[in-house]
């Protein structure tokens, strides 16, 4: 979304038209006329500050998609150039993201908040209140690998199961520093996170089939986390000692998944 203006290329500095809203269309998949958008800044300004800013109207930090409802977040005009200047001049563009698509619901019914929340989480169901069982064949002490979605409308969450028989699930993130810490982003500002985060690491402990007394897992202890694999000191490391000896009839395995952030680049200076 950009703000543009003509000039007199002869006598004056003064814009030959006004400063119209210019809002981008797509061929495909463009935006309805409800959807839940929100307005976030262009990386343009030379303040930083102003870089990837949510843009709210008073406390209102959303709307509903239309030229009318976006224009309290339309950018400001740019500045005029000395005269004569033949030039055509845009101001920084501001990006309109959709967050919740036309449900029907009125403006202030959504959004609870700027962004679509997920969770995941290891939780064991207790039968009484859920229709998703934790298999018979998992070991004791496992449970479920949860996706949950939060709903913009009542703050309810709908669990989708992953993965069963999961024992530990620990999220590393390694930094630019060199340093690899499973808690070393709670004190980072996000400008920090975007220049610092290189890439997350994700670990799950689980188990390939069921119990088997004729097989013993070869090793005390697992890492659940960076390692050897038997020790992890940023994630964790699991020993037989906790798990009790008759856990070692289980195939144990870690899966690792490694995710490098591609939308997270440090603002430019």
């Amino acid at each position: 979304m950009t703000r543009q203006m003509t000039f007199d290329t002869i006598s004056s500095a003064a814009p030959l038209t006004t400063f119209p809203k210019r809002i981008k269309s797509w061929d495909n998949n463009n935006f309805t006329a409800s959807d839940k958008v929100v307005v976030v800044s262009g990386t343009e300004d030379k303040d930083p500050a102003n870089h990837r800013k949510l843009i709210t109207n008073s406390t209102t930090f959303f709307t509903q998609y239309s030229d009318s409802n976006l224009s309290p977040y339309q950018p400001p005009p740019p500045t005029m150039p000395a005269v004569p200047h033949p030039l055509k001049l845009d101001s920084p563009a501001y990006f309109i993201y959709g967050v919740h698509e036309n449900d029907g619901t009125a403006t202030g019914a959504l959004l609870r908040m700027p962004y679509n929340r997920v969770d995941y989480y290891v939780s064991k169901p207790l039968a009484a209140f859920t229709k998703v069982k934790l298999p018979q064949r998992c070991a004791p002490d496992t449970g479920i690998l949860f996706k949950s979605v939060v709903s913009h409308k009542d703050g309810s969450q709908t669990e989708y199961p992953l993965l069963d028989c999961v024992a530990d699930f620990q999220v590393v993130y390694s930094l630019d520093t060199g340093d690899v810490s499973a808690s070393g982003l709670a004190s980072l500002s996000a400008a920090d996170i975007r220049s610092r985060l290189k890439n997350i690491q994700v670990y799950i402990l689980t188990h390939d089939g069921k119990k088997d007394t004729s097989f013993t897992y070869p090793n005390q202890s697992i890492g659940v986390g960076p390692g050897n694999g038997l020790t992890s000191g940023t994630g964790s490391t699991r020993t037989f000692v906790q798990l009790s000896s008759a856990k070692r009839n289980y195939r144990w395995k870690v899966y690792r998944i490694t995710v490098a952030p591609k939308n997270l680049l440090p603002a430019q200076k």
